[in-house]
C-alpha cells in the first residue's frame, strides 16, 4: 500500500514491533541508532553558559538525592534560577527549627524546588543548572518540560500545577529512549 521506505530509531523492543506494523502496509523500514559515535565525539559548537540562555527547559540537582527540579522558561535562565535560589534562601530559616519545620512542611511555596529543599533540608545544586531543551514556541517548550518531568519518573520535583499534563501512555517510549 505505501511502497515506501520508514526510517525510524532504533529501540531495543518497541523498534521490532513497530517495524512489523509497517511491514503489513508494504513499507520497508530502516532502523538507525539513537547514538553515534559521531555524536558523542564530535561537538563543534562552544559551551554557552547557562546564565545566557533563554525560552529552555533546564533541571536543578540536589545534592543530598537523585531528585531533580524540571521547569521552563522564556526569561534569561540565570535570573530564573536566580529567583529560584533568592527563594530557598529566603525560607532557609524556617528549616532549622524543629517547631517551624512543621510549618513549613505545610506551606506551599512558589516554586517545588523550595518545597523540596525547605521539608527535607537538603541543599540544590545551583552550579549544575542544565539546559535540557531549546524552544521558542510556549506551548511546545510546556510539552518539552513534560517530557523532561517524565523522563526523570519518580525523581522529578514538580508541582501538580505543571502548564502541561502529558498521559502516561507515553511512559514506555519515553523511558526507553533515556536509557
Amino acid at each position: 500500500m505505501f511502497g515506501r521506505q520508514v526510517v525510524i530509531p532504533y529501540v531495543k523492543g518497541l523498534s521490532e514491533s513497530i517495524s512489523r506494523i509497517f511491514t503489513r502496509f508494504g513499507a520497508s523500514v530502516a532502523r538507525i541508532p539513537l547514538r553515534t559515535l559521531r555524536n558523542e565525539l564530535v561537538h563543534s559548537k562552544d559551551k554557552v553558559d547557562y546564565k545566557e540562555v533563554s525560552k529552555c527547559v533546564y533541571k536543578i540537582s540536589c545534592k543530598k538525592c537523585d531528585k531533580v527540579y524540571v521547569g521552563e522558561t522564556a526569561r534569561n535562565l540565570g535570573i530564573r534560577v536566580g529567583e529560584h535560589k533568592k527563594e530557598v534562601e529566603s525560607n532557609n530559616t524556617l528549616r532549622f527549627i524543629r517547631i517551624s519545620k512543621k510549618a513549613a512542611d505545610e506551606q506551599q511555596n512558589k516554586s517545588a524546588i523550595t518545597d523540596h529543599v525547605t521539608r527535607e533540608n537538603h541543599v540544590t545544586d545551583w552550579n549544575g543548572v542544565k539546559v535540557v531543551g531549546h524552544e521558542t514556541d510556549r506551548k511546545t517548550r510546556w510539552i518539552k518540560e513534560a517530557i523532561a518531568i517524565r523522563k526523570h519518573k519518580g525523581r522529578a520535583i514538580y508541582t501538580d500545577t505543571v502548564s502541561y499534563f502529558l498521559s502516561s501512555i507515553y511512559d514506555r517510549l519515553l523511558l526507553c529512549d533515556s536509557a
